[in-house]
């Protein structure tokens, strides 16, 4: 995995704190990383992200799977209407902390049931390895985990991307457009 590429935004006490990393987990393509959001900027940056989910997703079912430690993971499924998609992303990202939980996102393939590419009895685990492993066995197109936390004045969202490396190109730009959209973004990238 390449090293830590990190940057800023602007100045004040709004600033965004991005770090990314880019590599691969033998041949699926991989990026992680960390965007510190002050609080009171972090509905515009959780817009930005659901909106890029739903377009990133679009044409295909989405599942959503809540992982809770030790416990089976809670699927949903949502196919192709983007409002629905974004609000579903949205929700996730922005819950209190009473339903707070990390979130796995999976872009599955036609054809492909959420309950095929998770066991839904067997508690689930965020591990790497496990999520390229879904993404080279053909089931989904690509992975999303995110997991938003409060931090000192503000929001962490940490979230880990797994792809083939050529699709992980496109589900960069399509975050980049989004993103973009948000002040002070592209000083942070």
């Amino acid at each position: 995995m390449a090293g830590w590429r990190s940057g800023a935004s602007g100045g004040g006490a709004d600033r965004l704190h991005v770090r990314l990393r880019r590599g691969k987990i033998r041949a699926v393509g991989r990026l992680e990383g960390e965007i510190a959001v002050p609080a009171a900027r972090w509905g515009e940056v959780a817009r930005a992200i659901a909106a890029a989910v739903a377009d990133a997703s679009a044409g295909r079912t989405l599942g959503e799977v809540a992982v809770v430690e030790g416990e089976p993971p809670i699927l949903a499924s949502f196919r192709a209407r983007r409002d629905v998609v974004a609000n579903r992303v949205l929700a996730a990202l922005t819950a209190g902390a009473g339903h707070r939980r990390p979130t796995l996102w999976l872009a599955l393939n036609d054809g492909v049931f959420l309950g095929s590419a998770v066991d839904p009895e067997r508690p689930f685990e965020l591990a790497a390895e496990s999520l390229a492993a879904i993404v080279r066995g053909g089931l989904v197109a690509h992975a999303l985990t995110a997991d938003a936390a409060p931090r000192a004045g503000g929001v962490a969202l940490r979230f880990d991307i797994f792809a083939p490396p050529s699709s992980l190109r496109a589900l960069l730009r399509t975050a980049r457009r989004h993103l973009g959209t948000v002040r002070g973004w592209n000083t942070a990238r």
